[in-house]
């Protein structure tokens, strides 16, 4: 039993090395466009359009074929505001910090530019200032983003994604909560080492 665990644990261990050499970081910039800002609530729903936003990001991937990379991402969503007039010095603001595994493939082995294809899917935190939740609580929720872009010389990169985003306030008054939804289109510069 011992020799058995002994095994598991070198094969582990240089199972990790192989893929640590394999890993390649991405440090993404996106520049998120207006989108849609939607809250629901016992079935009424109110849409704003939100303002431009940065997100910076970084990502861990690992080749697990030719032309398909997995791997891990985090991204901090700058704090933004919705686009509307509001009165005095009431001003909503918030962000979102997607934790999410990230599929790419590109869609031909090799050359100076390579078409790609892209997708997150994770969980995203929601934050917010008390002009935007008051004394409620914000909580996060599913995130997902598919998009396509290219790699020149598979060291910097360029893509267009669409995101959404879920969240919701709860009260800490009544016993009820607004769901939120976030969708919109964010052009990603990235660099990748």
């Amino acid at each position: 039993m011992k020799k058995i665990a002994i095994a598991f644990l070198l094969l582990i261990s240089m199972s990790c090395s192989f893929l640590a050499a394999q890993a390649k970081v991405q440090l993404n910039l996106g520049f998120d466009f207006p989108g849609k800002h939607k809250f629901s609530y016992h079935g009424d729903t109110a849409e704003y359009d939100t303002d431009f936003g940065i997100s910076p990001a970084l990502e861990v991937v690992f080749p697990v074929a030719q032309q398909i990379m997995l791997g891990l991402g985090a991204e901090y969503q700058v704090e933004r505001g919705i686009d509307e007039d509001f009165y005095g010095d009431f001003s909503p603001k918030y962000g979102f910090i997607p934790f999410y595994g990230t599929a790419k493939v590109q869609l031909v082995p090799e050359g100076p530019i390579i078409p790609e294809l892209c997708g997150h899917v994770g969980y995203s935190f929601m934050y917010a200032n008390d002009d935007y939740k008051g004394n409620d609580t914000v909580e996060g929720g599913f995130y997902f983003a598919i998009g396509g872009g290219i790699a020149i010389n598979n060291k910097f990169v360029i893509n267009m994604l669409y995101r959404y985003q879920s969240g919701s306030i709860s009260s800490s008054f009544y016993d009820e909560t607004t769901e939120i939804t976030q969708t919109q289109f964010t052009m990603q510069i990235s660099a990748r080492i």
